[in-house]
């Protein structure tokens, strides 16, 4: 007790703190009324002033005032949620899912690439907005997505298009950015479907705020990637590292640094605020600024900072938590880590308490408080190891063996806060990216301090730039050159070591039914299905998407499944909404074995993937053919087994889906037909060689034959499924379910799954049981068997 008590009066505003994060959460997940929150807020708010007027000692003015903490912050954070639902269009979007609006407004940040590199996504903060002639005023942000040429940063635009609601992700993986779009205060998404939609309405502004941010940016990249022209890595990284913009970094660099663990190392964060922070302090006590003038000094440069990343959330967090620690000084207080997070978190939380849902806020605040709270633990057992025998005296210790132990003490320290980070994050990781990285222990330790030099080196460029000195900067900026090809040289090292990360489900680490079949919901007409078997333990895909696909719904669903690897991809046709995904797979998952059936296709996408292909030393691709077989487990019944299309093709087949490889999954007893989107060649050839294939099958998985008819008649009644899980493209009308063919379906008392309803589909398969279900509804589908 008398610890505990000790520990509360040299951290008294952490109790506060969590009892704001507390009163946030009840706001968040329950329904108080906004009057009787308020009514209680304002009666615990005289109480708890009568108890500190009569008395400030004892247990009850405190729980008063906690009471009085949690409730104010409960009333903000329903005073937040009010003000997303004051969006004039909310009702509007919430009844018919999708309003054609003309929006103008400013461009609020710097456009930026997604999936192709040719779809730009921007916030834009909306003046006004017009729906059926019917013009509203508003502040609200919506994001933007435009296919070509984006608007510049600051430019005032009016854009037309499609505007929908933040809706939950059609797919396991894609709830994430719903979320995250929510809680960024962000009203809708507007697509824009041609640069020729948007109008650009007013100039950027040159002369205010946002103006001298844009300027100094562009200023800073010209000036620390000077002479670098011939190493575009480092031209990318450098800027991502000091500035945050990360748009004209290479994916692979970005995996990378997220695989070691180190991605803030490379991103901006609070990291790259405290050793900003750092050299400025040295430099300012080196000229013989005391703390007093130092510290005011130091926390206008760091909001400067802040100013320059754009108000990134991660550099203002750090700020405020930096100008909390630092303000101990001036008051002669010896600041607590604990106490000023605790403090930061009470001001964060009040300006905007949607922050308590943002990963970069709990990371934040958590991982610093293991730092301060674990450090310690760690680093006493390893300096008393390397530490030289304190009953000697030093002047008998030689100047070896204080340098080995002054290296081996601050090996120690990097080592002990690394560890704690790791620590305080891994829950975290695990809860929002489903990543674990165990080498990033030894890697940030190695990488931390090389991201201090190629900070500091860029600082001094900087610095000599303003004074004039250009050469001196090149040459600081050469320098660089070798410590950044160093840092990407390590980071890509313990990127690669066997073991030293993986991705697991956050709810079932280890897969529980023995099969699983899901078919994601890409929309288009494309395809991206995922079989995973338990044992063996074995990854298919069949078919990768599309390039927006894969990286939107593909990869972020392999993550969320804790999918670090895929020993098959089968293509079955070189359509760019099947095909194209593909080649963002490679590096990330490096497929064992990749076959299916392109000899005929003349897809562009080919050349850059069998380009991959030979620049990833992966096994060339294997052309299959009816009669084949993907992969083979006899010893569990289980078989992936090629259907169409016959070897050499057939005269017949005009069009890329003609060609479309037909596999059927077999699984203890249970098949499951994969058909793509074939149509009336590929069906009437199966049908003419019923005497030697067996058709019948549990399941059929369809995509539409874009300009052929496919599920004819005879074909559904050879194949006799229990259900069909169908997609249903809202474009063209030859890709959506024929309202005709519905009916027969239903009236042959077939499940059938439109994934335009239903989103992802999982297939649950064991061998006494078959489970179909929706991921968006409640439809569901279950087949029993007896198992001999």
């Amino acid at each position: 007790m008398r610890k505990a008590s000790r520990f509360l009066g040299a951290h008294p505003l952490l109790p506060p703190a969590l009892a704001a994060a507390g009163g946030i959460l009840a706001a968040d997940y329950t329904d108080f009324p906004f009057g009787g929150v308020l009514a209680v807020t304002l009666a615990l708010s005289v109480l708890a002033l009568g108890q500190i007027r009569r008395d400030y000692s004892g247990i009850f003015p405190g729980v008063v005032l906690l009471l009085f903490t949690g409730a104010t912050f409960c009333l903000l954070h329903i005073l937040s949620l009010r003000t997303q639902q004051l969006f004039p269009l909310a009702s509007a979007l919430q009844q018919r899912g999708a309003l054609y609006v003309i929006a103008s407004g400013l461009v609020a940040d710097e456009p930026r690439a997604v999936g192709t590199g040719d779809q730009w996504k921007f916030s834009l903060k909306l003046d006004s907005i017009v729906h059926r002639n019917k013009r509203f005023h508003t502040w609200h942000r919506v994001l933007v997505s435009i296919r070509g040429n984006p608007p510049l940063e600051g430019e005032r635009v009016a854009v037309e298009g499609k505007l929908t609601s933040i809706r939950r992700g059609r797919n396991p993986g894609e709830s994430g950015m719903h979320s995250f779009l929510m809680r960024s205060g962000v009203a809708g998404q507007l697509f824009v479907s041609s640069p020729a939609r948007m109008q650009v309405t007013g100039q950027r502004d040159n002369g205010g705020p946002a103006a001298i941010a844009r300027k100094s940016r562009d200023w800073i990249t010209e000036t620390i990637t000077r002479d670098l022209a011939d190493a575009p890595d480092v031209a990318s990284v450098l800027p991502a590292m000091v500035l945050g913009n990360r748009n004209n970094t290479p994916d692979s660099i970005q995996t990378n640094f997220r695989y070691s663990g180190a991605l803030h190392v490379f991103a901006v964060s609070g990291l790259h605020v405290g050793i900003f922070g750092t050299i400025l302090w040295g430099l300012l006590r080196f000229i013989g600024i005391r703390p007093p003038l130092a510290v005011p000094i130091v926390v206008l440069f760091l909001f400067f900072y802040a100013f320059l990343t754009g108000w990134r959330p991660s550099a203002v967090r750090a700020a405020i938590m930096a100008t909390v620690f630092l303000g101990g000084f001036p008051l002669k207080r010896p600041p607590r880590v604990l106490n000023s997070l605790s403090a930061a978190a009470i001001i964060i939380l009040g300006l905007d308490p949607q922050q308590l849902f943002l990963p970069g806020f709990q990371l934040s605040f958590i991982v610093l408080a293991c730092i301060a709270t674990l450090v310690p633990v760690f680093y006493k057992p390893l300096k008393r190891w390397s530490s030289p025998d304190p009953f000697i005296p030093r002047s008998l210790v030689s100047p070896g063996r204080r340098i080995f132990a002054g290296a081996a003490n601050y090996g120690a320290g990097l080592i002990s806060v690394s560890a704690a980070a790791w620590i305080g994050s891994l829950p975290l990781v695990l809860w929002h990216f489903q990543l674990v990285t165990p080498v990033a222990v030894v890697a940030n330790a190695i990488m931390t301090p090389i991201a201090f030099v190629v900070l500091s080196v860029a600082a001094a460029s900087m610095l000599c730039a303003a004074c004039g000195a250009s050469l001196i900067a090149i040459l600081f900026n050469n320098a660089n050159l070798v410590v950044t090809k160093f840092l990407l040289l390590v980071n890509s090292f313990f990127a690669a070591v066997p073991g030293g990360h993986f991705h697991t489900d956050r709810f079932v680490p280890f897969q529980s039914v023995p099969c699983r079949v899901s078919v994601l919901d890409t929309s288009f007409g494309g395809a991206a299905h995922c079989i995973r078997l338990k044992n063996p333990r074995h990854t298919i895909l069949v078919d990768a998407g599309g390039k927006d696909s894969a990286y939107h719904t593909l990869i972020p669903f392999l993550r969320v499944r804790g999918i670090s690897s895929v020993d098959d991809l089968v293509i079955t046709h070189g359509d760019a909404q099947h095909f194209a995904g593909a080649l963002r797979l490679l590096h990330d998952f490096r497929p064992a074995s990749i076959s299916g059936a392109l000899a005929r296709s003349r897809s562009p996408h080919d050349a850059p993937f069998f380009a991959a292909i030979q620049g990833l030393d992966l096994d060339p691709l294997r052309e299959l053919s009816a009669g084949d077989r993907v992969f083979s487990f006899p010893d569990h019944q289980t078989e992936l087994e090629v259907l169409y299309p016959p070897p050499g093709g057939l005269a017949a087949a005009r069009t890329a889906d003609d060609h479309c490889l037909i596999v059927r999954l077999h699984y203890c007893g249970w098949k499951l037909l994969f058909m793509s989107d074939s149509g009336f060649v590929a069906e009437k050839w199966l049908l003419d060689r019923q005497e030697d294939i067996d058709l019948r099958s549990h399941v059929i998985i369809k995509g539409r034959h874009r300009s052929d008819f496919s599920g004819l008649p005879e074909f559904i009644n050879a194949v006799a499924p229990e259900v069909i899980v169908s997609t249903h493209a809202g474009f063209p009308d030859s890709e959506r379910i024929p309202e005709g063919w519905r009916r027969k379906i239903a009236a042959k008392d077939i499940a059938l799954f439109d994934q335009s309803r239903t989103g992802a589909v999982e297939i649950d398969l064991s061998p006494s049981r078959l489970k179909v279900k929706s991921y968006l509804t409640a439809q569901t589908y279950t087949a029993r068997r007896q198992v001999k």
